[in-house]
């Protein structure tokens, strides 16, 4: 846990006063970044990403789009001679994987040789089976009822766990940068907190609450609202209460976004 730092009034007076784009003192950063999503949050994004590509690497069916192609026109079958019936390490439904290793002769007279998949297994080394191959490309075959990729369309889920992970890790970032260039380039106004609510999600053991604030920015009246966490729900609830007002820096470019100075004076 960081240690409790303190801003004065003072201090804060002198930097709202430059204009942007400011130079943002470390205390004040790091006092702001402290109420944001934490450090832990897109590390475990990281974490979870990368481990989930361990799965993608392992269970996705890279070559679903050739399967895709030979379950599509466009595709002629032949004979074909098995070689070789291995198991794989991996089941699928309680069924083992088998490997199929295969030799045929296309129509343009080349023998070939093939790999593919099937969960369970029915023909042994020296079987003659049917192959199905494309008649634009004789290379991408396989034997009828089996697939090119260890596991079938049910693998392709697997992508969800980067996609999440990496997810987290990206917004995390984002909204921590975001919160830095708006300590920079904010435009301060004053305003007045009008709604504390809480919200479906928690992050890190914090439930989320949504801020909504009014404030003039140099063209109209605005309301938005901001997520707060632990300490910065419970002053703009004293705030809301005591309808004081409120320091705000917001993003000129996007006056939806923006940041309750008076965190900075807590403790």
């Amino acid at each position: 846990m960081l240690p409790a730092m303190s801003i004065s009034v003072d201090e804060l007076r002198d930097f709202l006063r430059r204009d942007p784009p400011r130079p943002v003192p470390g205390p004040i950063r790091k006092k702001a970044l402290r109420g944001a999503l934490p450090h832990a949050v897109p590390l475990f994004g990281l974490f979870f990403g990368l481990f989930g590509s361990l799965f993608v690497a392992i269970f996705f069916p890279w070559r679903i789009v050739d399967d895709i192609l030979l379950n599509a026109a466009g595709r002629t079958t032949t004979e074909a001679t098995v070689t070789a019936r291995t198991e794989t390490n991996m089941k699928e439904n309680e069924r083992r994987v088998h490997r199929y290793e295969f030799t045929y002769t296309p129509e343009d007279g080349v023998p070939r040789t093939g790999v593919c998949y099937e969960t369970g297994g029915s023909s042994d080394a020296g079987s003659r089976v049917p192959v199905q191959y494309l008649s634009s490309d004789p290379s991408v075959a396989r034997i009828k009822g089996c697939r090119l990729s260890k596991f079938g369309w049910g693998g392709g889920f697997v992508i969800i766990f980067p996609l999440v992970g990496f997810g987290i890790a990206f917004f995390s970032i984002r909204s921590r940068a975001r919160l830095a260039s708006l300590l920079s380039r904010g435009r301060f106004s004053s305003g007045r907190i009008e709604s504390v609510e809480s919200t479906n999600v928690s992050v890190n053991n914090q439930r989320r609450y949504r801020v909504t604030v009014s404030f003039k920015d140099d063209f109209a009246d605005r309301t938005t609202s901001y997520h707060a966490y632990g300490d910065q729900v419970a002053l703009a609830e004293e705030k809301r209460e005591k309808q004081s007002s409120v320091g705000i820096l917001y993003d000129p470019a996007n006056p939806d976004r923006v940041f309750l100075v008076d965190q900075l004076l807590s403790p």
